[in-house]
């Protein structure tokens, strides 16, 4: 079995790790604790990073009931974030 890591997270049985692609400029979509595990905040830092205004946060997408955010936009957040 195949098992890569990218951004801490493990991607087991797949060659090539989701991210942002010319054919899918989103990435993958990931939910609250993918994305707390991604950052390495907790679920309410998160939510309060949503409402900040100094440097807005992605807003989550839904889907039915579900929220999920788009890897391509939190890693993009967070290049912003350390450029400052």
């Amino acid at each position: 079995m195949i098992e890569t890591q990218v951004n801490g997270l493990s991607y087991a049985g797949q060659r090539n790790p989701p991210g942002k692609s010319q054919d899918d400029p989103v990435g993958r979509l990931l939910k609250i604790e993918d994305v707390c595990d991604l950052l390495g905040l907790s679920r309410t830092t998160v939510y309060r990073c949503i409402n900040d205004k100094s440097a807005p946060f992605p807003r989550p997408l839904k889907i039915g009931k579900c929220s999920r955010w788009s890897e391509g936009q939190i890693i993009e957040w967070k290049k912003a974030l350390v450029a400052e």
